[in-house]
């Protein structure tokens, strides 16, 4: 049975979901603390929101707003955050192309 702290934080989902103009799915896995600092950093700085959910919260509220169920299963298989865009949808990408390239 669903806590009212899930029911919110899926409702939280949706709304990012709704009002976002670019959804990047990225794999954490592997990442030291400064890394992940300085990933956060460069995101906040293009206006992006990065954030870390439950797999499984994700989906409902992916479903709840229209993904498909078979589409959206692919991009939650591990350790998985979301970088969020409400209004240049393209930079999330360039934030992530960069930190790629600094850190491979």
């Amino acid at each position: 049975m669903p806590n009212e702290n899930k029911i919110k934080i899926v409702k939280e989902i949706e709304e990012r979901f709704k009002n976002s103009s670019g959804l990047y799915f990225t794999k954490y896995t592997g990442m030291n603390v400064d890394q992940a600092t300085k990933l956060r950093r460069s995101f906040r700085e293009k206006s992006v929101e990065y954030k870390v959910t439950k797999n499984t919260l994700t989906k409902i509220a992916a479903i709840n707003v229209g993904y498909d169920e078979q589409d959206i299963s692919k991009f939650l298989d591990g350790q998985i955050a979301i970088a969020y865009s409400n209004s240049d949808p393209t930079a999330p990408a360039k934030v992530i192309k960069e930190f790629k390239k600094d850190h491979q």
